[in-house]
């Protein structure tokens, strides 16, 4: 069994070259073995010193490729740059690059290295580039897995993940790097760790924001944020760092998706300090206020039927089309007027979907109990575990990325924060706030329009209106960024009605 590792500075063309081989031969050679570190262009020369002085090498450019210890070799060997490496894998293995250096052309008959069977395999589609932020924390660690592994940009989309947080974490980033390597997944190109924004946002994909300060019971006091005034506070200072960072080195088409709370405030956050990004490249996290509500409304569909066998009883993902209006916060609202529940058992008469309001009949579930439950639900998962619910809550960010990426299913919508200005529904301008969305692959959304909204729903609209209000008055005069001009007086009709009420109210968990 061969196993090289190829390290490099980051923008080296030789490094990116030597990286595309032995990918190729990884996902051609079963028993080819091949793990990538790439280094960023200033920190390259110390990494090279340091590694050729542990070994006793001599090597001076990019990238340093070496043959791990083994059976044959009982401690790490030098192979040297790219035409070296390029040479023994022609040599062992009859491998070449065509001249496009797009395609690995192989030729077992003829190597004399260990018998394999090759498959030549090409990338068809251009990895992905996508940063985590707060990457050492529960929720990262379950999301990472997620996008190695395929699920939350699609089977064919290969990645680079990026891992952001802070210096004094990096050895935990340092092995959720291994970890991630050690699955080898296919669609995972590489995996590089960073302690600086401006590194790791350098002209990336997608930016998923979810470094925050500590909010689970077991936290420290000194650090732990007890309420939602606490959450605010001290992640403001954060997401106007990754703003900027991201004005700096972001491209016009990086798509940047906030979780971390208060997610909707932090996107208004970041999007105005990242000024040369659209408003529409950015969207908050309102996704597992949806599958929370798909799983309780699935659960009292069950709970309704004649014989709940395990053949007919629906999930969360047998409910489509709910809508999740306002704030990630107790004033968000669940909306099922337009919701369907798909029927491929014939439960409802045969029909292929039935409306979930019809199959309830029950308006005191929808209006009271459903509501209460899912603006609680974080809470609820905190007190148990103690922690924030990283797993739910990573698999809320990957459906998230998945639709925001492939688009919605024709007849669907999804929700997301997104940036209010000329909403259809009148929702004052200037401020992130969930929306049901259709989305276009590629992340062209527009708020779906035309959905009836009832009165009630209106008047707790209202309520969320005024909390993102307060939130961003409050939000702004910390970062010290100016209000926009439609917004300054409606901070200050409404600051001393709600501000109170608003800032001590409990953090929502992810």
């Amino acid at each position: 069994m061969a196993f090289f590792v190829i390290t490099g500075r980051q923008n080296c063309e030789f490094y990116n070259k030597a990286e595309l081989l032995g990918d190729q031969l990884r996902r051609s050679l079963p028993a080819f073995h091949v793990e990538f570190r790439p280094i960023e262009p200033e920190e390259w020369p110390s990494t090279l010193a340091t590694l050729c002085q542990q070994y006793g090498w001599q090597h001076s450019s990019s990238p340093l490729i070496w043959r791990q210890a083994g059976e044959d070799n009982p401690t790490p060997s030098l192979v040297g740059g790219y035409t070296e490496f390029a040479t023994m894998m022609a040599r062992w293995y009859n491998v070449n690059l065509s001249a496009d250096d797009q395609h690995v052309t192989t030729n077992t008959a003829a190597h004399t290295g260990p018998t394999l069977r090759a498959i030549p395999m090409s990338y068809s589609v251009k990895p992905l580039s996508v940063c985590i932020t707060g990457a050492a924390g529960q929720t990262a660690y379950n999301l990472a897995f997620s996008i190695g592994s395929g699920d939350a940009f699609g089977k064919n989309q290969p990645v680079s993940i990026r891992l952001l947080d802070l210096p004094l974490v990096t050895s935990k980033l340092h092995g959720l790097m291994m970890e991630l390597e050690d699955c080898a997944f296919p669609l995972c190109k590489s995996v590089s760790v960073h302690s600086s924004p401006d590194a790791a946002f350098k002209n990336v994909d997608y930016a998923i924001l979810l470094s925050a300060i500590p909010r689970t019971l077991g936290a420290d006091p000194l650090v732990r944020c007890n309420n939602r005034r606490d959450v605010l506070r001290a992640n403001t200072a954060i997401f106007k760092e990754h703003g900027l960072a991201l004005d700096r080195v972001g491209k016009p088409t990086t798509k940047v998706i906030v979780v971390a709370n208060p997610s909707a405030t932090n996107a208004l956050i970041v999007s105005a300090c990242a000024k040369s990004l659209p408003k529409t490249n950015f969207s908050s996290l309102s996704r597992l206020d949806q599958n929370r509500t798909c799983a309780q409304v699935a659960a009292k569909l069950n709970s309704l039927l004649p014989s709940p066998e395990p053949a007919l009883l629906f999930s969360g993902r047998s409910i489509r089309n709910i809508a999740i209006w306002g704030n990630h916060s107790d004033t968000m609202v669940p909306d099922l007027t337009h919701a369907r529940v798909t029927d491929a058992d014939g439960a409802y008469g045969g029909q292929h979907s039935a409306s979930v309001v019809a199959a309830l009949h029950d308006e005191d579930f929808m209006t009271s109990e459903l509501v209460e439950t899912v603006r609680t639900r974080g809470k609820t998962i905190v007190a148990h575990r103690r922690m924030t619910p990283a797993m739910s809550g990573s698999k809320a960010v990957c459906d998230h990325l998945y639709n925001l990426h492939n688009g919605t299913k024709e007849g669907e919508f999804t929700n997301m924060g997104v940036y209010t200005d000329n909403n259809p529904y009148g929702v004052p301008d200037g401020l992130f706030f969930s929306f049901p969305c259709v989305i276009q692959p590629g992340g062209r959304w527009q708020v779906k329009a035309g959905l009836e909204v009832d009165e009630r729903t209106k008047h707790l609209l209202q309520t969320s209106v005024q909390e993102l209000v307060a939130e961003r008055h409050a939000a702004f005069t910390l970062c010290g960024l100016s209000l926009p001009a439609r917004g300054v007086q409606e901070s200050r009709d409404r600051r001393e009605d709600n501000q109170s009420n608003v800032m001590d109210a409990s953090p929502d968990e992810p």
